[in-house]
């Protein structure tokens, strides 16, 4: 009679409900009809109502349909289950209770034959990735298929989980699936280019993701089934800050950030010592110093500018021999490596900790140890700076500019010390 007069059905009231969060509305219905708590909805590309719930993060809701037997692993049109929405959609709540629930997490959808773990990678969406992965460690895909297996379970294009969150962009994402054994060194299938997820990245132009997979062992130098190196990959895409990191002409980049779970956790005045000194030195290595037109280099009168030099920015007398670097001799410490309290300079901080990229067979190698005492770093603390009472020093002598053909290269000055 209602769909006579063009009224709301009560599958159609559920499925409103489920969305809104109604929660009385969506038990009216259900003790009407208990059949309704499986029942497909045709308008909505055959979402049961737990799809509905899982989508817009109805947790009351989803919960009440699971205690009134709703079907866990029902599927819409298109294969998905709610486990796959309430992961696409970035519900961690829904997704953790259907998990609770013994949701499947092997699961395909119809058409890229994805996984819940592929729509969470995709879209980036952290805590489901870390949830899934807990559930998975812990029950019975760990034992029958493999856990390794499943972290670089493939599409039906060969992509893994790590190639989806690359190509998106999401770091953070691709730093929870290689912790916990994604292969970064995974081709896609042939006939999707044999594409690493190196080259997904290049592709997408996040900087971050590009580092992070370098970080972790991937290779710059890999080519897919068209011959194409992600250095390649990066320039077709259009993206120059992306290739520059990747031409493999310039020097190994420094890896940053670096897998070690203590450089994860440091603090923000650690952590900005050292992105400064990564900074300068990708600059040194790939030699872009900064460059003064010749018209920029004369001043206005036509007289030479000068800068200063670093080597005479700080004369022998304003260091302190308990201050500097014990490994450079060059710069003043100022990170500090605990448990043992050694110090060194921010410089060789990065060389120790970031120069070095692990191997992409064996990722979970061991820490760095503290290179005076050789005991494994826990953590780096940024030295705090102590202001000298003291008589000011004299002006820094300036060095004039040489200029040749038009430009001339300038080294940044280090006027003041920590």
């Amino acid at each position: 009679m209602g769909a006579t007069l063009g009224l709301p059905s009560r599958g159609d009231r559920l499925h409103a409900a489920a969305r809104d969060g109604d929660l009385g509305r969506a038990e009216k219905c259900i003790a009407e009809d208990p059949a309704l708590a499986n029942g497909p909805h045709g308008m909505s590309k055959g979402n049961f109502p737990l799809h509905v719930a899982a989508i817009h993060g109805q947790i009351d809701v989803l919960k009440l349909l699971l205690a009134r037997g709703a079907r866990l692993d029902c599927a819409n049109y298109s294969g998905q289950t709610p486990l796959m929405l309430a992961c696409k959609s970035g519900r961690w709540d829904c997704a953790g209770a259907l998990l609770e629930a013994g949701a499947n997490m092997l699961c395909f959808d119809f058409k890229h034959r994805r996984t819940c773990l592929h729509f969470a990678a995709r879209g980036g969406h952290t805590e489901c990735v870390r949830r899934i992965l807990a559930a998975a460690q812990g029950g019975t895909i760990a034992a029958s298929w493999g856990f390794a297996r499943f972290v670089n379970v493939r599409d039906a294009n060969g992509a893994t989980p790590l190639h989806q969150a690359a190509r998106a962009g999401h770091a953070r994402t691709m730093q929870a699936l290689l912790e916990q054994g994604a292969l970064v060194s995974g081709v896609t299938s042939a006939a999707n280019g044999a594409s690493t997820a190196l080259h997904w990245a290049a592709r997408g132009g996040s900087i971050e993701c590009v580092r992070e997979l370098i970080a972790w062992g991937a290779s710059r130098d890999v080519r897919d089934a068209n011959g194409c190196t992600p250095y390649v990959v990066a320039l077709k895409s259009g993206h120059d800050a992306v290739a520059a990191l990747l031409n493999p002409q310039t020097a190994e980049p420094l890896v940053w950030p670096s897998p070690w779970k203590f450089v994860a956790k440091l603090n923000a005045s650690a952590r900005a010592l050292l992105e400064q000194a990564l900074t300068e030195a990708q600059l040194t290595q790939s030699g872009q110093v900064k460059t003064l037109t010749e018209k920029e280099a004369l001043g206005k009168d036509g007289e030479i500018c000068h800068v200063a030099d670093d080597a005479d920015a700080q004369t022998s007398s304003d260091k302190d021999d308990a201050d500097v670097c014990s490994i450079c001799f060059e710069r003043l410490c100022n990170i500090e490596v605990r448990e043992c309290g050694h110090r060194l300079c921010a410089m060789c901080t990065l060389a120790l900790c970031c120069h070095c990229k692990p191997s992409a067979a064996s990722p979970h190698a061991p820490p760095p140890a503290c290179p005076f005492c050789r005991t494994e770093i826990k953590q780096l603390e940024a030295l705090t700076p102590v202001l000298e009472k003291t008589e000011p020093a004299l002006p820094l002598t300036p060095v004039p500019v040489t200029v040749a053909k038009g430009k001339s290269k300038v080294h940044s000055a280090s006027w003041g010390r920590w």
